[in-house]
């Protein structure tokens, strides 16, 4: 893991191993929290931005026995993965995000040229994508 965390169940942030000296402090993504006590078994993963990286997370209870708090397990996403992908499908590799306004995306790591990353949002913007 490149990251770890550990809040409270109210969203407090007590620990993490980016900023070590820390002390406690709100957690800056509640609603990561909230989604995981939404599932069944209070797990979660979805992607964050901390610092201007990008991190795939796992959100799991921290059980004692019950829930007392989570632990968060963040794995860098950018570059190295995007070179790995690439080494193993032989093919060019991109990771974009959605933007905050609907239909706009941002690459942030890719096997191409970054010279050809606008053109790239610009062709993913232009597209209507459908989750679900």
């Amino acid at each position: 893991a490149d990251m770890m965390a550990l809040t409270s169940m109210d969203n407090r942030l007590l620990a993490n191993t980016l900023n070590p000296d820390t002390g406690e402090t709100d957690f800056a993504f509640p609603e990561v929290i909230e989604a995981a006590l939404d599932t069944d078994h209070g797990e979660y993963a979805t992607a964050i931005k901390i610092d201007d990286r990008h991190y795939q997370i796992v959100v799991v209870p921290l059980m004692a026995p019950s829930p007392v708090g989570f632990i968060v397990i963040g794995f860098l996403i950018g570059d190295e993965l995007v070179d790995e992908m690439q080494s193993l499908t032989v093919s060019e590799v991109s990771l974009a995000y959605a933007q905050k306004n609907p239909g706009s995306w941002h690459t942030f790591a890719s096997t191409l040229p970054q010279s050809l990353w606008p053109d790239l949002d610009g062709r993913l913007s232009g597209t209507a994508w459908h989750m679900g």
